[in-house]
């Protein structure tokens, strides 16, 4: 029982806290805001390790091009101070991977066609009928093409 009793205080003891103390709230909720860090959901409680703070210090410090020490020196502050509109860093790179990744993909098949003269004949050589719509419609195509007829 005196077992159960000194592993219970000592696993409370040791679990992380909700929030890293050596970061401001107010810094954490930026990084938050901004997207350098996730937003915490009802459902689970914010647990956020130094190591994981500190990455997200040098994303924005990257982003906002100052030097990138990882810590919350007065460089990343005024940074921070400084007036923004609102919007998330994130989303613009995450938009950038999604359409990298979703590009379509093709493969040419076979050789490409090098001829560029274009010959034709219509009907059965009686001379009468599909002629001027046929010279009509390649010269419409032929101002979009390289072809010619």
């Amino acid at each position: 029982m005196t077992l159960l009793v000194v592993y219970i205080v000592y696993s409370v003891t040791l679990l992380p806290t909700s929030l890293v103390t050596a970061y401001s709230k107010q810094e954490v909720e930026y990084l938050e805001e901004f997207g350098y860090l996730p937003k915490p959901t009802p459902d689970v409680a914010r647990m956020l390790s130094e190591t994981v703070i500190e990455e997200a210090i040098r994303e924005l410090q990257l982003y906002g091009n100052i030097p990138i020490t990882g810590k919350m020196d007065a460089a990343t502050r005024e940074l921070m101070s400084r007036k923004r509109c609102g919007l998330s860093d994130r989303p613009i790179e995450e938009a950038l991977r999604r359409r990298r990744r979703y590009q379509k993909r093709f493969a040419l098949m076979g050789p490409k066609w090098t001829k560029q003269i274009v010959t034709y004949r219509c009907g059965d050589g009686s001379g009468g009928g599909g002629d001027g719509g046929m010279k009509y419609i390649l010269v419409i195509c032929g101002g979009t093409t390289d072809e010619s007829f």
